[in-house]
């Protein structure tokens, strides 16, 4: 009896498949794209704060040459060799300055028995560990006096000891830089990549001096990193910091500096904003696929009544109200979209799982998201469903049935 009853009520939804599979489809198709949209604007979140978590946002970074900020990343577009330890050691003077360390960077080859790796070589002081908070899966940081008097010391990225060494214990063996051999006292853990894109696992950390001296033989640096006491003194430091550096190396007048002074403060706002743009948009044009959906919706029940004058009018001939009848084409309107929304909500989330494995990004699936998709989705089956509804119970039974 339920099921005849059933079928009295929606099983003209039914009659034409294909018109009805078409007006769901926009419904599935604007609900799953909110869902997956705000999934990976989340994730693409989580992963941006996850990269700051080795740069710290109370880090300036002290760059030379020219940079600018793209997509929320410092890119270098030009180079200069005036940046030198000397600059590094005045700027641990300032007031509010916490933490300096003088950064030299570079690629080398190193080798280990018969295998080799391209990294990258970081010549720095042990303070650089605690600026960047790394941290390391076993051994030990080089000292000061290691950093300071070409120690032949390293420390190797997750993924250089892996490709390296592979499950063999790393710690106490021989390496070659550049064919000179270092030490491996330490082992960091695996991090991934940081705010500035940079593989953190594919680098390898020595000390300062041995890396200018013994590696490269320069004797300039590519940047210096100033950890600030307190987030509030960011402005106040890097003006101090322009000021010295202008003075030191003799820039004066409108004269472009030949460093950049790069805040993490900035990095991290400009990929925050960079991401809501992305996020807003996204969402905006799924929208407009829900609005485009429930269109689709009205259109399949304005032609439904259309098909449909003569069972209207036969019902209303046999004592059914207007009421009775605008209530069965809104609920079928609401089950239209009901049955999209549901479909939608359930391959977004299976489609964002895949993002997120494919993109490597956190998975985080927005319950709240789906349900207000939803809601929104069952908000516009009921509008779109009102003027068909209206149209079907103001059919003439009369006329109906004389036709």
């Amino acid at each position: 009896m339920n099921r005849i009853i059933l079928r009295l009520k929606y099983g003209a939804l039914l009659y034409n498949k294909k018109r009805l599979f078409l007006s769901v489809l926009g419904i599935v198709i604007g609900v799953a794209a909110l869902v997956v949209m705000v999934a990976v604007g989340e994730g693409a979140k989580r992963k941006v704060l996850k990269e700051f978590e080795t740069f710290s946002p109370d880090t300036i970074a002290v760059v030379a040459g020219k940079t600018r900020l793209r997509g929320g990343r410092p890119i270098q577009i030009s180079i200069a060799t005036t940046l030198k330890l000397a600059d590094a050691r005045a700027l641990e003077r300032l007031w509010g300055v916490k933490r300096v360390a003088p950064v030299y960077e570079g690629s080398a080859l190193l080798e280990y028995g018969d295998n080799t790796v391209q990294a990258a070589v970081v010549g720095s002081v042990p303070k650089l560990f605690l600026i960047r908070r790394y941290t390391l899966e076993e051994g030990r940081v080089f000292t000061e006096r290691e950093a300071w008097h070409n120690a032949k010391v390293v420390v190797l990225g997750y993924a250089v000891k892996r490709d390296l060494f592979g499950d063999e214990d790393a710690l106490g063996k021989r390496i070659r830089v550049r064919k000179i051999p270092f030490e491996v006292i330490g082992v960091m853990e695996k991090m991934g990549t940081d705010a500035a894109g940079r593989d953190l696992d594919r680098q390898v950390i020595i000390p300062i001096t041995s890396v200018m001296n013994r590696l490269f033989n320069v004797d300039y640096l590519t940047s210096v990193l100033v950890q600030v006491e307190d987030e509030s003194l960011l402005d106040q430091v890097s003006g101090a910091i322009d000021r010295m550096l202008r003075k030191r190396h003799l820039i004066t007048g409108e004269k472009e500096p030949d460093y950049s002074i790069v805040k993490a403060e900035e990095i991290l706002k400009n990929k925050k904003r960079s991401s809501m743009i992305f996020s807003a948009f996204v969402v905006s044009v799924s929208a407009i696929s829900l609005l485009v959906g429930s269109f689709g919706v009205m259109a399949v029940m304005i032609l439904s009544v259309k098909e449909r004058r003569r069972e209207i009018g036969i019902r209303k001939a046999v004592g059914a109200d207007n009421w009775s009848i605008l209530k069965q084409f809104l609920k079928e309107a609401v089950v239209i979209t009901m049955f999209g929304g549901l479909v939608g909500v359930l391959l977004g989330a299976l489609f964002s799982v895949f993002v997120a494995w494919a993109f490597k990004y956190p998975l985080v699936l927005p319950v709240k998201s789906a349900f207000v998709a939803f809601s929104v989705t069952l908000f516009f089956g009921v509008a779109s469903g009102i003027y068909p509804a209206k149209k079907a119970a103001a059919v003439d039974p009369v006329t109906t049935l004389r036709d």
